[in-house]
């Protein structure tokens, strides 16, 4: 006898999107799965004291590239970290702010030309570039 076949709205949203579909609630299963996926890879690839080395690394250096480098790290991979992990990024953007080469320019475009990466500099830099064009 062959194998029951499901009516495809009883699935699971993450089960209609492995079958093919493509509805909104079927890819936000899929998102969702695969980003909780993706974030607990990243917390095997990088863990809490890489993290912490990282940190201290920009509180004695202030160059966030450099750190990232010497901790074996790419600065997408720790931006992309930030952007999820409230706890590591409230640390580094204390330390950002510590060590924050701008200066007297701290959080203006010449700050963030300077070499400033806090938050304030990241910020000003964005506003400097004015509105997006239209595409």
């Amino acid at each position: 006898m062959p194998p029951k076949k499901w009516p495809i709205e009883q699935l699971a949203p993450t089960s209609r999107y492995r079958a093919g579909h493509r509805d909104a609630v079927s890819r936000a299963g899929h998102a969702a799965d695969t980003t909780g996926w993706r974030r607990r890879l990243a917390q095997i690839e990088v863990d809490d004291i890489t993290l912490a080395l990282l940190v201290s690394a920009v509180r004695a250096s202030g160059d966030l590239r450099d750190a990232a480098e010497r901790c074996g790290l790419t600065v997408q991979k720790v931006y992309g970290r930030m952007a999820w992990d409230a706890r590591f990024s409230e640390q580094l953007e204390l330390a950002l702010a510590e060590a924050c080469s701008g200066g007297e320019h701290c959080g203006t475009v010449r700050g963030y030309r300077s070499g400033g990466r806090c938050a304030a500099c990241r910020t000003a830099k964005r506003l400097d570039r004015g509105p997006r064009r239209p595409t």
